[in-house]
Formats: structure tokens, C-alpha cells, sequence
């Protein structure tokens, strides 16, 4: 199902859609995890503090599906470096090629704690790449995120207009999918 991470039901079926809107640049992997455990009925929270590994994460939990992430600045890329690090083979698209070369290489477009670690490591095991092709990155995919700007406007409301695009290519390459 497409849902918001409020969980609000918006279509489609087989190939699941989460759209992550942050504002400030606080990524609250909380409600993600829970919105990706509630979207792929595994339960929430997916994360727990139990079994800490050295990111102070839990390493017995694994969700081993494969995500795409549209949007590597610092939401996409905290969201692909964490959902890669948790077990799952991990995507991450952009139109800029530095952050897309830089992640494809196992280094991370973004400064932020301890997500070059996370990166570095998704990377060797193989499970963390990255791509300029949606159509590559949605085929690949049961799972897409969309953490594309949603920068304020002069009025206070955020700015949607990155939004559409990502989702109408995303629409057409389903088209292809024989999953879907």
C-alpha cells in the first residue's frame, strides 16, 4: 500500500511508497522505522534498544527487503544509511552525481554522526549502492522512500513542487514492473 508515515492510506499495491517529510533537517528514525514495519507487517518499532551493536542499534532484528531512497541529502541519506545497516538492500537515488558517486563508493555526500561509519560498512557487505536511474533503482525495489527538499515557502507552507515529479516517474516505471 502507498501510505503516508502517518499512516494514511493513498494507493497502489505490491510496490510500497513511503513519502518522508522532515522538517528542520531532524530525521526521526522512530517513526520510520515504524512506518516501515507497520507497512511491511513486520510490527513496530523495528529498531529497539535491546541488543545495542557499536551504533547503538539492534542487531537481531533484521528486515532484509529491498529499498529504494529518492534523495540523498540528509534525510535520504540518514534513511538509506540505516535501513541499509539494518539488513536491507539499499538503493539511494539523485540527480547529483557528486552525492550519488560518493555514496556508490561507500562514502557519504552528507556530514553527520556516525553515518560515514554506517555507510562505509552497508557498503562492504554489499548492501548500500547508488544510481542517477530511478527506472534502475524502482525495478530493483519492493519499497520506495521519497526524501526529496520540501523547502518553506514565504507564506510558512512547505514547498511540495519536488515531490510530484519523483512520484509521476516513479508512477511510469511501475508500469514496467511485472511485480506490480
Amino acid at each position: 500500500p502507498l501510505r503516508t508515515l502517518d499512516g494514511e492510506f493513498l494507493g497502489f499495491s505490491g510496490h510500497s511508497l513511503l513519502i518522508c517529510e522532515v522538517a528542520e533537517n531532524k530525521l526521526l528514525m522512530d517513526t520510520i522505522a515504524h512506518s516501515v514495519g507497520t507497512a511491511l507487517g513486520l510490527g513496530s518499532p523495528v529498531f529497539d534498544s535491546h541488543s545495542k551493536n557499536q551504533f547503538g542499534g539492534d542487531v537481531t532484528k533484521r528486515m532484509n527487503r529491498s529499498i529504494s531512497v529518492f534523495g540523498l541529502g540528509y534525510v535520504g541519506t540518514v534513511t538509506a544509511a540505516c535501513l541499509a545497516y539494518r539488513g536491507n538492500n539499499v538503493i539511494g537515488v539523485d540527480l547529483n552525481r557528486t552525492k550519488v558517486e560518493a555514496m556508490d563508493s561507500g562514502n557519504s555526500p552528507i556530514v553527520e554522526p556516525r553515518v560515514s561509519e554506517i555507510i562505509a560498512e552497508s557498503h562492504k557487505a554489499g548492501r548500500l549502492h547508488a544510481t542517477s536511474s530511478a527506472e534502475t533503482a524502482v525495478l530493483s525495489s519492493e519499497i520506495s522512500f521519497i526524501c526529496v527538499g520540501t523547502p518553506s515557502l514565504r507564506n510558512g507552507k512547505l514547498d511540495l513542487g519536488h515531490i510530484e515529479p519523483v512520484c509521476r516517474e516513479i508512477g511510469e516505471i511501475l508500469k514496467k514492473k511485472n511485480a506490480f
